[in-house]
């Protein structure tokens, strides 16, 4: 994952076009996600 470690903080909403799926919308909940790359290689990433 680049980068290392983020924040994500942005309204999510179910998607309409596929109601078991989640969209980012300005009608959503306030959401907020903290990540960190714990290890990695070129298929998949370990994340905290």
């Amino acid at each position: 994952m680049k980068p290392g470690a983020a924040i994500i903080d942005m309204p999510i909403e179910r998607n309409p076009k596929a109601p078991a799926t989640f969209r980012v919308g300005p009608q959503g909940k306030h959401a907020k996600t903290t990540y960190r790359t714990l290890s990695s290689n070129s298929a998949y990433s370990l994340l905290s």
